[in-house]
């Protein structure tokens, strides 16, 4: 059971606060919009009730003392633990469903996150808590394909026997996809080029529009770009990777309703 008189009131720990991240009581006063005598008079009852005093006052100037530093830190943390649960239960609502997702961020920004609004129109009794985290998300094996700038195409009239001597921006999780694409059209692959590797498609797709180089993408991944004209295929032939993304579902959910609605909604839109 919480013993209350132990507990300061939510007033005088933000009073504290907002006077030590300024080290004045008038400072304080002027960014809560109270009187200065407000400030003092919950930060002393803060003080007589922790029986420590949290500042060092030296004339018209306060710091805070070792004790208030220690105190100050787990406030700060308090208060932001406190605002995210009110946060959370203001928009509860226990018709709607929450599913908690971790995706790779090109992922999430170039394929799912386009497509929730299309999810909440189909299922408005699920939301989708979205977080990036590094794994792996699948549904079905997908094409990469080599792309540039129209700029570049042009600037180097760009066709098999150029790509060899054309910059090639490699993806630093899997470095081999050159060498896996060329020995497709029975090539052999150039030597990858300092400076032209990048850690997440992300990267590799604003590269590749920059006119940095010739990059291979999922084809799902930029499927705008291609239809608005910024990069083009540089080449007809696909690269069906080795590499998969799998949908990981923890054995106590893998029954779940939400999560087998969000799941046959997902793999719908492999061919979308």
């Amino acid at each position: 059971m919480i013993n209350t008189h132990n507990l300061p009131s939510t007033t005088a720990l933000r009073y504290f606060i907002e006077s030590a991240k300024h080290s004045s009581f008038t400072q304080a006063s002027e960014r809560l919009f109270v009187t200065q005598a407000a400030i003092s008079k919950q930060v002393k009852q803060l003080e007589d009730t922790l029986g420590l005093e949290l500042f060092i006052r030296e004339k018209q100037r306060i710091h805070l003392s070792p004790a208030g530093e220690i105190y100050y830190k787990d406030a700060v943390r308090i208060l932001r633990e406190l605002e995210k649960a009110t946060l959370k239960i203001r928009n509860y609502n226990n018709e709607v469903d929450e599913i908690h997702i971790g995706a790779l961020p090109t992922f999430s920004s170039r394929f799912l996150i386009p497509r929730l609004p299309k999810l909440y129109a189909e299922h408005p009794e699920i939301r989708v808590k979205l977080s990036t985290e590094l794994g792996k998300i699948d549904f079905t094996q997908q094409p990469l394909v080599a792309v540039a700038s129209p700029k570049l195409i042009e600037q180097e009239k760009l066709s098999l026997n150029q790509l060899e001597n054309t910059p090639l921006l490699t993806y630093l999780p899997r470095p081999y996809l050159w060498n896996d694409w060329f020995a497709s059209v029975n090539r052999t692959s150039p030597a990858p080029q300092a400076g032209l590797i990048f850690e997440n498609f992300q990267m590799l797709i604003h590269a590749s529009i920059a006119g940095l180089g010739v990059a291979l993408l999922p084809e799902f991944m930029i499927s705008r770009e291609l239809q608005t004209g910024q990069l083009k295929q540089v080449h007809s032939r696909p690269l069906h990777s080795k590499s998969y993304y799998f949908m990981a579902i923890p054995n106590e959910k893998i029954q779940d309703e939400k999560i087998i609605r969000f799941r046959d909604w997902l793999l719908a839109q492999r061919e979308k």
